[in-house]
């Protein structure tokens, strides 16, 4: 259909138009209705503001604290452990960890790259990847920069920063001089987070390191005294409020006083001086005897405190590595087949229960044959008393008192005694021991219970049963810790000596300590525990190991004993797991390390000894040596002695009240206790010793103690008041 263009000569309609001033009109009126809408909404957003302002949304509050503030839990320093002379143990030292925020350093690289004079020349996009790549290159420079403070491969770093991840923490426990190292290099402005964080550290390594115990890579104490005080250690969590920029990087930190978060200080009852002492003995015994393990308890009589517990072989924990064989406390927490250490305390029962008295004779023709079970001797006699049961270590002499006393007496007895249950020392770990259920046990059982065979007991066990023995049959409780304070030093808690219960009489008591004291002496099978100067009482272990629910050739070498026996200050317990080379008796391995370490306790603690006890040489003088004159030493740090004093004319000594002993090469020193300084002097001028003089006035100890052997140029303290 064809298109026919209108006719342009027609007339065209008129279109009648409107006065300005009515469309000027209508538009204010338009505009006053918009302008009206916008203010109701303008006021409605000003009004909401107003209430935001006054009365927030709890939600905003928290949107807002999110992006501006950060709430921070961290825990304070970790309480120190130490010994009973105060040396550290444990300790919490700040060391600075290594941390970055990936996505934040990437935005701040970008924002780094100063692209101001390239906006004019070049497009939007092409100005974005110049970005990009200056801000990858300036990351790259971050990246390199680490690797080579820290020491880690550079791909590892650069593949960290490259990341999506908000928080890596590159390296823990740097040492501070690496940290200032990041802050030299201006590694702070580009993202790089320094965190002073705790580590644990142990200033003396190994020392007592069983009983302490460790923390693993979180601070949470592992095993021992660190896992036991956990909630004391560890303190109270501290609440830091952070202020960052939109990266999420802190702008100002507020502090609290670290101390309100510091964990409490454990005070141990460790002796450092004898706890040396026993880790070093048996340290001897692990090169020359080559045990799987050795462990032993040292115990203050009186009060039941432990002044030292230790293991070999030790480990470091400070060095930690995936093997924690030899993290585990032993003595606290292996329980293991006694033998005939528990000898003494199945006489007690007896003698408790009236079945036996120390003179009884008892037959014990060896071997001893018993429903099928044959019980042999290693020191056989026809016959023995019941104390020389003890003395010679005979299970079939034990086996007879056992069937005198019966199950109940018997397991009634031990238990007593603390075997079978926890003694509630303030550790981790503590087993308990086992021993056949009550009730009627057969005669082979109860026989072999007697000598320690089918039961276990834990060395802690053995030496709190011993102590029990030396306290006049009184058991005290295992102290362990001595003093637990705060952060402020306050005194939060002090220990004091615990008394559990009387267990046997203090007759009976004497009577088994003079059975144990035969055992030291000659033709016993501890003679190896003497101790020059102390009476000592003790007894020896060799108990089979079972393996593979049969007893082997492997054994138990083990010693418990107590000294001076006739006034007891310390009760060891020692027991050697499998001794591969040399002896495997308990006379032999274990005994040395009570009379070493013992020894030196009794002399630590100035228990004197007993001249009549000591060795008597050969050869006895009665007039002393002429000698050159003692070397006298003056202590620099009080006044000065008189000139009179400093040299004692020949003259003066005849006339000196003080005589001496000398024999076989040796002076016994005599006791000078409150003698005046002139008359100690004189007494000693012609002796040959160095004398090292301390104040003026009479004397109020000298150092070795009276009754002491000593040889011509050793070294006498001399202590004057």
């Amino acid at each position: 259909m064809k298109h026919t263009p209108p006719d342009s000569s027609l007339p065209r309609p008129r279109i009648a138009t409107e006065d300005a001033s009515v469309v000027r009109a209508r538009g204010r009126q338009r505009a006053g209705i918009v302008g009206a809408v916008l203010a109701v909404f303008m006021g409605g957003i000003g009004l909401r503001g107003v209430q935001l302002a006054l009365d927030p949304d709890a939600r905003v509050l928290d949107i807002a604290a999110e992006k501006r503030w950060k709430n921070v839990s961290t825990q304070g320093p970790r309480g120190t452990v130490l010994d009973h002379d105060g040396n550290v143990l444990a300790e919490s030292v700040k060391q600075p960890a290594i941390s970055v925020d990936p996505v934040a350093m990437r935005e701040r690289a970008f924002e780094a790259v100063k692209l101001e004079h390239l906006k004019d020349r070049l497009d939007e996009a092409t100005l974005k990847r110049v970005a990009d790549e200056g801000a990858r290159v300036a990351l790259d420079q971050t990246g390199k920069d680490l690797a080579g403070v820290l020491v880690l491969p550079l791909d590892e770093v650069l593949s960290v920063l490259h990341s999506e991840r908000r928080y890596v923490r590159l390296a823990r426990n740097v040492h501070p001089e690496v940290a200032d190292q990041i802050r030299d290099l201006g590694l702070l402005d580009k993202g790089v987070i320094i965190e002073e964080n705790y580590r644990r550290f142990y200033p003396q390594g190994g020392f007592a390191a069983q009983l302490v115990g460790f923390v693993d890579d979180n601070g949470i104490g592992r095993q021992g005294l660190e896992q036991h005080f956990e909630e004391e250690l560890a303190g109270s969590s501290l609440e830091t409020v952070h202020r960052v920029n939109r990266w999420g990087s802190l702008l100002e930190l507020f502090r609290r006083d670290e101390r309100t978060a510091g964990g409490h200080a454990i005070k141990t009852t460790i002796d450092h001086t004898i706890q040396q002492a026993l880790e070093r003995s048996l340290a001897v015994v692990m090169e020359q005897s080559k045990p799987i393990s050795a462990t032993a308890v040292v115990v203050e009589v009186r009060t039941g405190r432990i002044v030292a517990m230790a293991t070999g072989p030790q480990f470091d924990p400070n060095h930690l590595t995936d093997d924690f064989t030899n993290t585990h406390n032993i003595a606290v927490g292996n329980a293991t087949e006694p033998g005939s250490v528990l000898k003494p305390f199945t006489m007690a029962g007896a003698l408790t229960a009236g079945v036996v008295t120390p003179d009884d004779i008892i037959e014990t023709s060896s071997p001893y044959q018993m429903y099928g079970v044959s019980i042999s001797d290693d020191h056989p006699h026809p016959a023995l008393t019941v104390s020389e049961i003890i003395k010679y270590s005979s299970n079939i002499g034990a086996s007879k008192i056992a069937a005198k006393m019966g199950g109940e007496v018997l397991y009634a007895s031990m238990e007593s005694f603390g075997f079978g249950a926890r003694s509630e020392i303030e550790t981790q770990g503590e087993a308990v021991g086992v021993r056949h259920p009550w009730g009627k046990p057969g005669p082979v059982e109860l026989a072999t219970v007697s000598f320690g065979q089918g039961c276990t007991a834990t060395p802690l066990q053995l030496a709190m049963a011993t102590a029990t023995i030396a306290n006049g049959g009184v058991r005290m409780r295992p102290m362990i810790i001595d003093e637990i304070d705060d952060a402020f030093g306050r005194v939060v808690r002090k220990s004091e000596p615990i008394e559990v219960r009387r267990v046997v009489s203090a007759q009976v008591a004497a009577q088994v300590t003079r059975a144990m004291e035969m055992v030291i002496e000659e033709g016993g099978t501890g003679t190896r525990a003497a101790i020059p100067g102390y009476k000592v009482a003790g007894k020896t272990g060799t108990a089979q190991k079972p393996k593979n629910g049969t007893y082997s050739a492997a054994r138990y070498s083990s010693f418990i004993g107590f000294a001076p026996s006739n006034d007891p200050v310390f009760a060891m317990a020692i027991v050697v797991d499998e001794a591969t080379v040399g002896s495997r008796y308990g006379g032999v391995v274990a005994a040395p390390v009570f009379a070493e370490v013992i020894g030196e306790a009794l002399r630590l603690y100035h228990v004197a000894p007993d001249p009549a006890l000591l060795p008597v040489p050969k050869a006895t003088h009665v007039n002393a040596p002429a000698l050159a004159p003692s070397l006298l030493l003056v202590d620099a740090n009080v006044p000065e002695i008189p000139a009179a004093l400093a040299r004692v004319e020949d003259e003066d000594a005849p006339n000196s009240p003080v005589r001496m002993s000398w024999m076989d090469g040796a002076w016994a020193l005599p006791d000078l206790n409150g003698r005046p300084m002139r008359d100690v002097l004189a007494g000693l001028q012609r002796s040959g010793l160095t004398l090292h003089v301390e104040g003026t006035g009479r004397l109020a100890s000298m150092d070795p103690m009276p009754g002491t052997w000593v040889v011509p140029g050793e070294t006498v303290q001399l202590r004057f008041q």
